[in-house]
């Protein structure tokens, strides 16, 4: 080979090289991903009994799996932790068959960041509470310390991974500069508590205190000396002045896991996510990405809303949803990076005009029953006939929610250069069409003329079931 012809190999080289750099996490570059199952990221105090309420306190394994690209040979990726829904309670007792690692939009969203070069991890947490309770003191005292309990737990897993780069010589791989925390429902809640709720007192807001009988009178339902401090990093031990209708004095409610590890984390992502309705965002914290059905009727959108039990209706929470924490998002100005990275595409340019103008979040018109997380889907489901199955609708939201990640994930983490953006297919002219809503249930078709239901226009950048 002469001299000439040396140099172009190596500059086409160079070329190819960097269009790759370029392309990873925009688009899918790999083709295959490896998942290691059933790591065991911590161990932690659950209440846990057959119906998934509370009951007596036991030290249980805390799991997640791990993706990753097969065939990379990069030594720091970035890393996505995926946290579930399913209302704290187990698959087979919250009506929707959902809320573990294993759920398939979880599968699919982990192996879809994995194969545009990500690492993923798909978290199990802590979960319990007594939703079926006559009393709304219990049912909001359990529901928050749930929602503790799971901030707790996503915490202990980035320092999981911390600890496992500094004293096991990262078996993962990971770079812990570069973390993401995203979840779906009360996962969501649990990433964006992660994310806002950094100290005590975000847990000492009256949306956060019950009323109980005397000598209790009106008290927080946090107590950081019974459960443990908000990272998961000290004991927890019920001392003798709590309320024994919850626990026992002396019962330990927390055990330390990784303390003397950082639990920050770089980006909040949030699928349906909600807090309790307290001023927890605040300017300078981390940037979020926020997706949320705007008529949702179990996981509000907007704030000052009151949160209810599927099915039955009862109130548990005064919360704040996505409509409400995306502008308190652009009040702190925290998103403000996305804005930096002239981030115009064609999915950008939908969310603006859907969102009213709001950076960071894409809000999906409609109320979507009976789980109103169109994303979301089970292969089936015994206890709940109506739960949703349909997988390729649920994808078409996956693939705007993703294409809209990822040049935002990009611009936040520093990986490449956001503007660069090409969602694909899903701005293409040449998508459109119509989708057909069943609004009454009553198994009816797209051929049924007229139609009696709503026809929904999908237009190019829009191609989920928006109106």
């Amino acid at each position: 080979m002469n001299r000439q012809s040396l140099l172009f190999a190596i500059l086409l080289l160079f070329s190819l090289q960097n269009l790759f750099a370029q392309a990873r996490y925009l688009e899918p570059v790999f083709d295959q991903v490896t998942v290691t199952k059933n790591v065991i990221y911590g161990q932690n105090i659950a209440f846990i009994t057959q119906q998934g309420i509370p009951g007596l306190p036991v030290s249980t394994p805390l799991v997640l799996d791990f993706y990753e690209p097969a065939g990379d040979t990069s030594t720091a990726r970035p890393l996505v932790l995926v946290f579930p829904g399913g209302f704290y309670l187990p698959s087979t007792n919250n009506g929707f068959c959902n809320g573990s690692r294993t759920d398939l939009s979880v599968v699919e969203t982990c192996t879809r960041l994995v194969k545009m070069g990500y690492t993923a991890a798909a978290v199990d947490y802590r979960w319990s509470w007594n939703p079926a309770s006559s009393d709304i003191q219990v049912r909001t005292w359990t529901f928050v310390h749930a929602m503790y309990r799971g901030i707790q737990d996503a915490r202990t897993a980035v320092r999981f991974f911390k600890k496992s780069t500094v004293e096991d010589g990262n078996p993962f791989r990971v770079d812990t500069s570069r973390i993401v925390m995203w979840g779906d429902a009360v996962g969501g809640q649990i990433a964006l508590g992660a994310a806002y709720a950094n100290d005590t007192a975000d847990w000492d807001h009256p949306s956060l205190k019950v009323v109980l009988q005397q000598p209790f009178g009106s008290i927080s339902i946090i107590n950081p000396v019974a459960d443990g401090n908000i990272w998961g990093t000290d004991l927890g031990i019920v001392p003798p002045d709590y309320p024994t209708a919850f626990a026992q004095p002396g019962d330990t409610l927390s055990i330390p896991n990784w303390p003397g590890y950082s639990s920050d984390f770089q980006l909040c992502v949030s699928m349906a996510g909600y807090i309790p309705d307290a001023p927890w965002i605040s300017p300078g914290e981390i940037p979020a990405i926020l997706y949320h059905a705007t008529d949702d009727a179990l996981q509000p959108c907007l704030g000052d809303a009151t949160a209810v039990t599927p099915f039955v209706g009862l109130p548990y929470l005064t919360a704040a949803g996505s409509c409400a924490l995306a502008e308190q998002l652009e009040i702190a100005g925290n998103n403000q990076i996305f804005k930096d990275a002239n981030i115009n595409d064609c999915i950008s340019t939908n969310a603006l005009v859907l969102s009213g103008g709001l950076e960071g979040f894409y809000p999906f018109n409609g109320q979507f029953l009976p789980l109103g997380r169109p994303w979301h889907w089970v292969s089936s489901c015994p206890n709940n006939p109506d739960a949703p199955t349909d997988g390729d609708f649920a994808r078409l939201y996956l693939d705007t929610m993703v294409a809209y990640f990822a040049p935002r994930a990009c611009a936040a983490l520093g990986l490449c250069n956001a503007s660069a953006q090409n969602p694909g297919g899903l701005c293409q002219p040449s998508v459109v069409g119509k989708v057909y809503v069943d609004l009454t249930n009553d198994g009816f078709t797209a051929d049924d003329l007229p139609f009696p239901g709503v026809v929904l226009e999908l237009q190019p950048g829009n191609r989920h079931a928006v109106s």
